[in-house]
């Protein structure tokens, strides 16, 4: 959710102003990729009670609704999140940020 909400204003940012990819290898939006799939964004839910770092980032999710769905592919999957499962606090370290 921290990506598409401004904390100054305490508000959701304009989905007008977002496009998403899927299937990409490369991070450059440009480059031209034969399995990339791309949409703008049709709206941005954010959880109601999420404040961003003044709340610690709880709730940090965000469901974004495109103009343009995705075809699942067997490079353009969806996520499978297991709510359910617990997660052991640990420490971890910040990897590599893509090409």
């Amino acid at each position: 959710a921290h990506c598409f909400y401004d904390e100054a204003s305490n508000k959701v940012k304009d989905a007008a102003n977002y496009y998403v990819a899927a299937g990409k290898h490369y991070r450059s939006w440009n480059t031209d990729e034969d399995y990339a799939q791309k949409s703008q964004i049709e709206s941005i839910t954010v959880p109601d009670r999420y404040i961003g770092a003044r709340g610690n980032f709880a709730q940090d999710i965000v469901l974004l609704n495109l103009k343009t769905p995705f075809e699942l592919t067997g490079l353009v999957r969806p996520v499978c999140l297991d709510w359910d499962n617990v997660l052991e606090r640990e420490h971890l370290q910040v990897g590599h940020y893509g090409k």
